[in-house]
């Protein structure tokens, strides 16, 4: 199955490459997939041709500075984590809604992409979603274990690279793709503070999160050291009218070594977990 290429414009000018992955008939929903910081949309690729098989319509892109959706070198990129929401999910969603009137729509939120949700316009139009490693990113949140490791991050090796590079290059720590030094930096900021992005909601972030109705899923993923079961409890309650159904995945239960942040788009899942992701979605 093909997929059409498309730029979506963004309030400030800015042009979004995103896919628009088609069913053979008219998509009885329409699926957005807001991506994870430091990933291109192409891993969602396999994920979203099914979905489009099973009779949706689903967007990806990536957010300025990542993948198709960079334009100038990193070093010259001044976007911020916030402008993602802000700006490009904003256009993302927009898009969707002018292109798809009357058709219902779902969001997959994966880490980032389910935690900026409720900072949307317009987000009462979407009426499922679906999360996958979406939590609050305080470090604290995280096992005792990894707290040094965490620590070392935000206030050694982040604030290091950033100077000597000029942006986070995180492809070289095995970490996805490198990121532009505003994004990096504030995304350092919010993983220090215990309300994370939320100490800027309702002042430079638009509150948003009470207009999120409809219905829920949230994947729980035993190996998924990004997103902790204590992280992810913290998120939930900003939506306070979305009632989630929680899914627990573990490796063993679906004859895999791991699953971990990413893995749950991988094609080797695609008769096991797919089908649990469509039904939340569709």
């Amino acid at each position: 199955m093909a997929y059409d290429e498309v730029r979506i414009t963004t309030a400030d000018g800015v042009k979004i490459g995103a896919r628009i992955f088609s069913p053979a008939d008219a998509p009885r929903r329409v699926v957005i997939i807001n991506s994870a910081t430091a990933v291109v949309q192409g891993i969602y690729t396999k994920f979203a041709m099914y979905l489009a098989q099973n009779g949706a319509a689903v967007i990806t892109y990536d957010y300025r500075g990542i993948g198709v959706s960079k334009h100038r070198p990193l070093t010259e990129e001044t976007a911020s984590m916030a402008d993602w929401a802000l700006l490009d999910a904003q256009a993302v969603l927009n898009f969707v809604i002018e292109t798809f009137p009357g058709v219902p729509i779902s969001v997959l939120g994966h880490s980032f992409g389910g935690q900026c949700v409720g900072i949307l316009n317009n987000i009462e139009k979407v009426d499922r979603l679906l999360f996958v490693g979406a939590q609050v990113g305080y470090w604290r949140n995280f096992p005792l274990r990894s707290w040094p490791f965490l620590l070392a991050m935000w206030y050694i090796i982040f604030p290091l690279l950033i100077k000597i590079f000029g942006y986070f290059p995180a492809a070289r720590l095995g970490m996805g793709e490198d990121l532009p030094r505003n994004v990096a930096w504030q995304w350092r900021t919010w993983c220090l503070q215990p309300n994370y992005l939320f100490n800027e909601v309702g002042a430079a972030l638009p509150n948003n999160y009470g207009k999120v109705y409809g219905q829920g899923t949230v994947f729980f993923i035993s190996d998924d050291n990004y997103a902790p079961a204590k992280a992810i409890y913290k998120l939930l309650p900003r939506y306070p009218h979305v009632q989630f159904k929680e899914v627990y995945l573990t490796p063993r239960k679906f004859g895999a070594k791991t699953i971990g942040h990413f893995g749950v788009f991988k094609s080797q899942f695609a008769e096991t977990i797919w089908p649990l992701m469509k039904e939340a979605l569709l």
